[in-house]
């Protein structure tokens, strides 16, 4: 009887702590259900979001690469991280009863941090934090904010490529998102925006820079937008060339059907060369020294 007694509350004290997770995970799934539901309705429905479904398993991926650590790591369950768990949840009934989407999907990412701060420890937590925070990049922007930075893309990039093939010697007519050439006209539409890109290069380009070791690291972190914007106009002008020179055809051609793609390229690219360029600068400077 002594001997039940006494491995009773054992058996209490090993299992407690994966019990108390298990149900905090529980309550996550259950109360971001709908949310994550949402987005994922998003990411199918909606081009510009469907970068959406890659994040989470970059994400995954990330904390496999980090599977080591995590073993490794000890597990010190801080009151700390409780505090951000529920200013996350806070934030998540601020949006559940305000209806606004965009602000209790915010929360997920902040909620989940906290909830393994509070399991796990502030070791653990800083291990986790940017496979988490990568997370971000999966929410939807609103839709009304999108149209608005779409619209100003068009008009940005319709104004530089019409400078730009100007400057080529081809006569060309701005109207508005319009491009007049001699015999054809063509609209820089919302697909031509390069929204897209820029949230390509965001997702990508945050990968490279976080694993890159080099003390530009904010100067390239600032010019990731520009870069995307910049090779878009460098597509639409290529795109305006070919149709200036073989009419319609190059409207249907596999360049303008894989110009997304080839904008993509060209932009990490650029970041790439432009990082590279940079270290090799800073190595210089320090070899004189």
């Amino acid at each position: 009887m002594s001997v039940q007694t006494l491995r009773f509350p054992s058996l209490v004290w090993k299992w407690a702590p994966l019990v108390s997770s298990g149900v905090l995970a529980s309550l996550f799934l259950f109360l971001f259900y709908s949310t994550l539901k949402g987005m994922v309705f998003d990411w199918w429905s909606y081009s510009p979001y469907s970068h959406g479904f890659l994040i989470p398993l970059i994400s995954g991926y990330l904390l496999w690469c980090r599977r080591k650590d995590l073993r490794e790591c000890p597990r010190r369950p801080s009151l700390g991280g409780l505090g951000i768990f529920l200013l996350g949840l806070g934030f998540f009934m601020l949006g559940w009863s305000g209806e606004e989407e965009f602000i209790q999907r915010l929360s997920l990412p902040a909620t989940l941090i906290g909830l393994i701060y509070f399991l796990a420890g502030k070791q653990m937590a800083r291990l986790c934090l940017f496979p988490v925070g990568y997370l971000l990049l999966m929410i939807p922007i609103p839709f009304a904010l999108y149209k608005t930075a779409a619209l100003d893309l068009r008009l940005l990039d319709a104004k530089l490529a019409t400078a730009s093939v100007s400057f080529l010697g081809i006569p060309i007519f701005r109207e508005g998102y319009l491009l007049h050439l001699p015999e054809i006209k063509l609209e820089v539409a919302d697909a031509c925006s390069g929204f897209l890109s820029i949230v390509t290069m965001l997702a990508i380009g945050i990968l490279y820079l976080y694993q890159l070791q080099t003390k530009w690291k904010s100067l390239l972190w600032v010019s990731m937008i520009p870069i995307a914007v910049l090779t878009n106009v460098v597509r639409i002008v290529l795109i305006v060339v070919l149709t200036y020179f073989f009419g319609e055809w190059a409207l249907s051609s596999t360049f303008h059907r894989m110009s997304g793609t080839f904008n993509f390229l060209l932009g990490f690219m650029t970041l790439v060369i432009l990082g590279n360029g940079l270290n090799r600068i800073s190595l210089r400077k320090e070899i004189r020294r």
